[in-house]
């Protein structure tokens, strides 16, 4: 069987978790387990694929790479927010949720 590489799922940057009301939302997993948190690695899930020579090729390593940084900046902007969370502050929390929105 061949196998065609459409590339579609390499256009999302972010996979964010889904809600009950199936929309995405940024889960700031620092501020609630930092363990668990400090062992993700943030890579961009379909670059498996690179591994292999037939789906290979610069231009979709050169994107993957930037994807990688543009996700890793966002964990920075989360892990920022976790040290510097005010329970119960909610300009705090509406300053903290327009930030990582008008990063993303």
């Amino acid at each position: 069987m061949p196998t065609v590489d459409h590339g579609l799922e390499e256009d999302k940057v972010w996979a964010f978790r889904m809600t009950g009301y199936n929309q995405s939302a940024v889960f700031n997993q620092y501020s609630r387990n930092l363990m668990k948190a400090s062992t993700a690695s943030h890579v961009p899930f379909w670059g498996q694929k690179l591994a292999t020579p037939v789906f290979y090729r610069d231009d979709k390593y050169n994107k993957f790479f930037k994807q990688w940084s543009q996700r890793l900046e966002l964990e920075i902007i989360k892990m920022k927010h976790a040290i510097a969370l005010r329970p119960n502050d909610a300009a705090q929390r509406k300053a903290m949720k327009n930030e990582i929105q008008q990063y993303i």
